[in-house]
């Protein structure tokens, strides 16, 4: 999980490009709106994620994560 500025927030893990783990490390929060951060990087092999890709990641882990389907 990332850094929140809402006590509770859930960031579903993104899986790394390079080395297919699901560790990210998130830097500075951006807008507390949305979920972008000035550096979002792979704590396992250090890759540093693109904040689009980043973005397009988020919504694949977000889509398939058991948290946000309905009851």
């Amino acid at each position: 999980m990332g850094t929140s500025d809402t006590p509770g927030e859930y960031v579903p893990p993104v899986r790394c490009p390079q080395c297919g783990e699901r560790q990210n490390r998130f830097t500075g929060r951006m807008g507390k709106e949305d979920q972008r951060f000035e550096k979002v990087d792979c704590m396992v092999c250090g890759r540093v994620f693109d904040d689009d890709e980043y973005q397009e990641l988020l919504s694949q882990a977000r889509a398939s994560s058991p948290i946000n389907q309905p009851e």
